[in-house]
């Protein structure tokens, strides 16, 4: 079969590695139906509902409660009604604030049994009701944000008077104004609609299902444009984004962008956004992932805009049912409704972020030695986002040790070392430091003596001298001495008084003015080591006056 891969706005869609992610039951009921998860920024809290009590209630789990056995997780029952149906529950970061639908009076406001969306807000303990209205307005699909002041949801209801044809839209509800608001966000023609908003942590992104051909009727031409759309002409379910914050040519704000584009028959649904909108969990029954979902079944999948990619979180039978997926802040988790089992179970994904490789901030020691210098590599600042425990392996001119800090003798010069970090569950990173092993100490001249450091008689004849000199260093075994320049105390020679003939050898002329006291050579003398330090010194040969008066 053909796969159509959206490219979508700035994510173009490749094959890419799945990530390694693990399932864990979290209710075990008998013959109940627990449905509509929905799991906290930190993972930590699950709201659901369960007609475990015969009613439609909406229940809370706490993953960090402690039990009297001392097992961890406990549940929390937060409406208690006998009469009206509580379901569709979103919960805010921190736990405290859910929203949900609701046909019960819970407020007082709700008289005539319409389904409204409801604030349960932990701190009060009490609800609030944000839309009243009546006749078959079908108020559904509540997505909080994480400060749970910003409610995105689905209605019929001329909320704002921008839906005078009762099509299914998409609505926000926005706290944060100085007069608690609602804003219309989508408007279309036609019998269905958009459904399954989802918001990000900010209230900025809304994920959300359109069988609408986008080219044309999502925005119906009054709301805000759609980015990078390649339409939907077959009026497939397909994943859609809206980005409060993107800025149009027009300079106003608010764009659509299209995630899924599948072919005919497709079905993409129930999404849900992690923190910052670049992680969408949906359920799908194509074959997003090649050779992932061949029989077309009803999948849990994960966008990424990172990679650019698509990972299939569940792969059952045909049979099966994966639905209601939930992810948190991070996108590193994903609870979702499952029968794999034969009873609609509650199941938690693990999707673990790769870790962060760093190699350290780039080196630069001195030599210490003719083998250059010990020097102790820092990768103690890389991390794993799921708290994985990391292994370091690296790569360099010599064999290095393993281990966040590993200390390797290295030669002088420039090297690039390579860290790579594994968190055993298929991430990896790598990060590169330059080390540079420098030598910045001069040599140290030992000995410098001439042979023979008297010229006589003052015959004028060229005398071979040689110059005995060593020096030590501490990067170089062996600098190498030469001599530099020779100078006289009696210039005006009008025939050449020297002629360096070697490294260490030099004939000088045997004269010297008889006006003078003497004649004194100076002899200039470079120790250089591999590193182009250099230390000078100098020797002297004298052309005494007389042989008595050196």
């Amino acid at each position: 079969m053909a796969l159509a891969f959206l490219v979508a706005g700035s994510w173009p869609q490749t094959v890419q590695a799945q990530l390694a992610c693990t399932n864990t039951q979290v209710t075990n009921t008998d013959i109940v139906t627990n449905f509509d998860p929905s799991i906290n920024a930190d993972g930590t809290r699950i709201a659901f509902a369960s007609d475990r009590d015969g009613n439609r209630e909406i229940f809370l789990y706490d993953t960090t409660i402690v039990n009297a056995d001392g097992t961890l997780g406990a549940f929390t029952q937060i409406t208690n009604t006998a009469v009206g149906s509580n379901e569709e529950p979103a919960i805010n970061a921190d736990g405290t604030r859910i929203a949900f639908r609701s046909s019960a009076n819970l407020s007082v406001g709700n008289a005539d049994g319409n389904f409204e969306i409801f604030l349960f807000d932990a701190a009060t303990n009490g609800f609030t009701q944000i839309t009243a209205t009546t006749g078959s307005a079908n108020n559904e699909h509540p997505a909080i944000n994480a400060m749970g002041t910003r409610i995105a949801f689905r209605s019929r209801a001329n909320l704002t008077g921008g839906n005078s044809d009762g099509n299914r839209e998409i609505f926000m509800f926005d706290a944060t104004t100085p007069a608690a608001t609602l804003i219309q966000i989508t408007n279309t023609t036609g019998d269905s609609g958009s459904r399954d908003p989802v918001i990000n942590a900010d209230g900025t992104r809304i994920a959300f299902v359109s069988d609408r051909d986008t080219a044309s009727t999502l925005t119906a031409g009054e709301l805000s444009p759609c980015l990078d759309c390649p339409g939907n002409p077959d009026g497939n379910q397909e994943i859609f984004l809206f980005d409060t914050a993107a800025v149009n040519a027009d300079g106003t704000l608010g764009a659509f962008t299209q995630i899924t584009n599948t072919d005919v028959d497709g079905s993409n649904s129930q999404p849900s956004i992690n923190a910052d909108g670049t992680r969408i969990a949906f359920v799908s029954n194509r074959d997003l992932v090649p050779e992932g979902n061949l029989d077309l079944s009803l999948e849990i999948f994960l966008f990424d805009a990172a990679t650019s990619g698509f990972t299939q979180i569940t792969n059952t039978a045909d049979a099966v049912e994966n639905i209601d997926p939930s992810i948190n802040a991070a996108g590193t988790r994903i609870a979702f409704d499952s029968d794999a089992d034969g009873n609609d179970e509650v199941f938690l994904a693990r999707c673990p972020e790769p870790p962060i490789a760093d190699a350290g901030p780039d080196q630069t020691v001195e030599c210490t030695s003719p083998e250059g210098a010990s020097v102790m590599l820092d990768g103690s600042g890389s991390s794993d986002p799921d708290g994985d425990m990391l292994t370091y392996a690296w790569n360099g001119p010599v064999d290095i040790p393993g281990g966040p800090t590993p200390t390797v003798a290295l030669p002088l010069g420039i090297h690039t070392i390579t860290l790579f970090v594994d968190d055993g569950n298929g991430g990896a990173d790598s990060d590169e430091v330059i080390v540079t092993v420098q030598d910045t100490t001069v040599p140290n001249i030992e000995e410098a003596t001439a042979r023979p450091d008297l010229l006589w008689p003052p015959n004028d004849r060229m005398v071979q001298v040689t110059v005995d000199a060593s020096a030590s260093d501490i990067c170089d075994a062996a600098p190498t001495c030469r001599i530099i320049s020779v100078s006289s105390n009696e210039p005006g020679d009008t025939v050449p008084a020297w002629e360096i003939t070697g490294d260490l050898t030099v004939n000088l002329l045997a004269r010297r003015f008889g006006t003078g006291s003497g004649r004194v050579y100076t002899i200039l003398i470079r120790c250089t080591d591999d590193s182009g330090n250099s230390s000078d010194t100098s020797v002297a040969v004298t052309a005494p006056h007389d042989k008595g008066k050196p």
